[in-house]
């Protein structure tokens, strides 16, 4: 089944029942496992002292080469990720834990994981991600990172990840961003790092990412812009800069000659 050309992530992954607070779009997606997702998600429920987190969990080497989606229903007492179902689930696709209590995301979570194309964090309370945590998940395209209390992010996080297509961050503690961070992430289409308190960025943040076509920057603390960041993305749709200190709008392609005016005379 071919998704059309532009969709709501929140309809696509509903199936999956993850939970998202704000609509994001994307657009083209090559994917086209989508609507068979439901049939291979594997869904747990965990308790404090249930096996999954024991060294005697066992399952039968068919059937977890098989799963390809594991999902954490919402669980507060769920503060780390089970490094062992590593070796158990070889084949996951999708990895998910929202709403519970993670506070780190290291490499030793997702060693073995290298097929990985979705992972979905948010609303929990991740405030470390270790620099080569994704080192090995060069297929991964989806990455939820929002509602948590990132305050910093090392500048080779995201080296790696160069399939990249979507990156969620809002709702966290950035105060500013690196100039490299995204620079490996020549095939993102959306990005938001709405809802943070980031105070300027300038045109070597984004200089690689061309491809971009939805933008949410709104709700931080900007009073520095540059007037020509944007200008190399000809694929670029949206751009939401409102509730910031220097401009308060958001803007689509046929007002980007004005975004551009307003953030030359004001930022």
């Amino acid at each position: 089944m071919r998704l059309s050309a532009v969709v709501k992530l929140l309809v696509i992954l509903e199936v999956a029942k993850l939970n998202f607070c704000e609509e994001i779009m994307f657009g083209s997606p090559e994917e086209t496992y989508w609507s068979s997702l439901d049939m291979y998600l594997w869904t747990f429920n965990v308790e404090p002292d249930q096996s999954i987190f024991d060294d005697n969990f066992e399952i039968s080497g068919d059937k977890s080469e098989s799963v390809k989606g594991l999902y954490f229903k919402p669980n507060n007492n769920i503060k780390f990720l089970p490094v062992k179902l590593n070796e158990k689930f070889p084949n996951l696709v999708v990895y998910a834990a929202n709403n519970c209590s993670l506070s780190s995301l290291k490499y030793e979570h997702f060693t073995n994981l290298s097929k990985l194309q979705i992972l979905s964090f948010g609303t929990n309370q991740i405030s470390s991600i270790e620099q080569d945590a994704f080192k090995d998940l060069t297929y991964l395209k989806f990455l939820f990172l929002n509602h948590n209390e990132i305050a910093n992010i090392d500048d080779h996080t995201f080296d790696t990840v160069t399939n990249l297509r979507l990156l969620t961050l809002y709702n966290n503690q950035l105060s500013a961003l690196s100039e490299n961070i995204f620079i490996n992430l020549s095939q993102l289409r959306n990005i938001s790092i709405s809802d943070n308190n980031i105070q300027s960025m300038n045109d070597n943040h984004f200089k690689n990412n061309r491809k971009l076509e939805w933008i949410w920057m709104h709700n931080n603390e900007f009073s520095i812009l540059s007037s020509t960041m944007f200008d190399k993305m000809k694929n670029l749709k949206f751009v939401d800069l409102k509730e910031n200190l220097c401009i308060n709008d958001y803007y689509f392609a046929a007002r980007f000659l004005e975004m551009k005016e307003k953030i030359k005379s004001s930022c």
